[in-house]
């Protein structure tokens, strides 16, 4: 799948959509701080320069932001900065929050975890590289919404 930042003017990122994670992660590298006019402090933010998108790369400044601290998998635990974005994921609009940290390790810049995708998305973990695309060639014949089982039923 692919996530757009419309904020930032991105071509769609690869996104891992991950339903074992609670969280979701964005790639980001050199963080550090500035103020503003006013003495307010902003953090600011190179995204998505990752070794599978290197042509995407932003400087954000972000006003509002959290230090949080992340737990893995495997119980160990990492603070981050947890910032807000406007994303678009197979066709929906939303905001949602998201944990910087360094990615380049990983495969997809992008993770989407439970908490983005709750109550807006319905995952069928038994399929795998689906995109908006795919879902609207399937439904394409249909002019009204359907259930899962009947896109099951087309699949």
């Amino acid at each position: 799948a692919a996530i757009l930042f419309p904020t930032l003017g991105t071509l769609p990122i690869p996104v891992k959509i991950d339903t074992g994670a609670y969280g979701s992660v964005l790639h980001c590298e050199k963080i550090h701080f500035a103020k503003d006019d006013k003495g307010n402090k902003a953090l600011v933010a190179t995204l998505l320069n990752h070794p599978t998108s290197p042509e995407f790369h932003h400087e954000v400044r972000f006003d509002k932001y959290e230090e949080v601290e992340v737990f893995s998998s495997t119980g160990h635990s990492e603070k981050r900065y947890r910032v807000s974005l406007p994303v678009e994921l197979m066709g929906l609009s939303f905001v949602t929050d998201f944990t910087l940290t360094d990615r380049s390790h990983a495969v997809f810049p992008v993770l989407l975890g439970r908490r983005s995708i709750k109550k807006r998305f319905i995952v069928d973990v038994s399929k795998k590289g689906y995109s908006y695309k795919t879902l609207m060639s399937l439904t394409s014949n249909h002019k009204h919404w359907v259930t899962a089982d009947q896109l099951k039923e087309e699949l």
